[in-house]
């Protein structure tokens, strides 16, 4: 027997995901937590420990590459509202990427445990470019 959950509809979710984490937001005993708050499609927050210093360091490296390319002042991480939660096997990365997708990204960037980057765009989601649209010169290993 197979198990399907429905999700309502598009826009109605995104009002939900809005509503919970404004919540959440208001929530000064999650405010104190050594954790990355995320919420999931129900509404149930997620937990997730900081990332490893380096983590951090290839991501200062990134964010550094990203100014000095465009001359603009990229993000570490900024909210976002999709309809998954945090993921990390493939195929949870891959339904994360869907979910960047759905909410408006042009262009998603993963970067491997190896160094190696890999950037989708939303019109071929699931195939991996070799270099980035917006940002042709950023290297393709960090």
């Amino acid at each position: 027997m197979q198990l399907t959950i429905q999700l309502p509809p598009r826009q109605e979710q995104l009002a939900f995901n809005r509503k919970r984490w404004g919540e959440v937001l208001l929530d000064r005993d999650l405010a104190d937590l050594p954790y990355r708050i995320e919420t999931n499609e129900h509404g149930q927050i997620l937990l997730t420990p900081p990332a490893s210093g380096g983590h951090s360091t290839r991501q200062t490296r990134i964010l550094l590459m990203l100014h000095k390319l465009l001359g603009e002042q990229p993000l570490a991480e900024c909210p976002i509202s999709t309809i998954a939660g945090p993921c990390n096997t493939d195929s949870e990365m891959q339904v994360k990427r869907q979910r960047y997708f759905e909410a408006g990204a042009e262009e998603v960037w993963l970067r491997e445990l190896d160094g190696s980057m890999r950037f989708f765009l939303s019109h071929s989601p699931d195939i991996a470019q070799r270099q980035s649209l917006p940002c042709p010169n950023f290297p393709t290993d960090v």
